[in-house]
């Protein structure tokens, strides 16, 4: 199986009034709306995928009186699209996390609130699985 365009139609329903849909595509917006109603569905669009991916959606809307939390924010989970026995790894991401697990791993060192040294060596251990991991994602095509 090549490249394949997919159909889709989200539908969102809320407790309150919801102002804007955005379709999410490998993580970047693709598509977004605006609902007139508190139950809306976004208008059928078709999305090509010439690699492996994933799509979702995420909805807001306006802070509400019963509602205490501020502006409202919801995230579909992803829907995942295989093309071509490709799997969905993306170099770019990879990237963002080693970048992402070294500024923790500074905070960690920088905070210095590790009890021991026994715990620290576990802490530097899983930062460094994790590092292989995404280094290894980084090096794919």
């Amino acid at each position: 199986m090549g490249p394949v365009d997919v159909s889709i139609k989200a539908k969102v329903a809320a407790q309150f009034p919801l102002e804007k849909f955005e379709l999410i595509k490998n993580g970047k917006v693709i598509a977004s709306g605006k609902f007139d109603e508190k139950l809306a569905s976004s208008p059928a669009e078709s999305v090509h995928f010439a690699r492996s991916g994933w799509l979702a959606v995420r909805a807001s809307g306006p802070t509400h009186p019963d509602l205490s939390t501020g502006r409202q924010y919801a995230h579909s989970s992803p829907v995942y699209v295989r093309t071509a026995d490709k799997s969905t790894d993306s170099r770019e991401d990879a990237l963002y996390f080693l970048k992402w697990i070294d500024r923790l791993h500074l905070a960690i060192r920088q905070r210095d609130r590790i009890p021991s040294s026994k715990l620290r060596a576990h802490v530097e251990h899983q930062l460094e699985a994790a590092r292989d991991v995404y280094r290894k994602l980084s090096k794919q095509k």
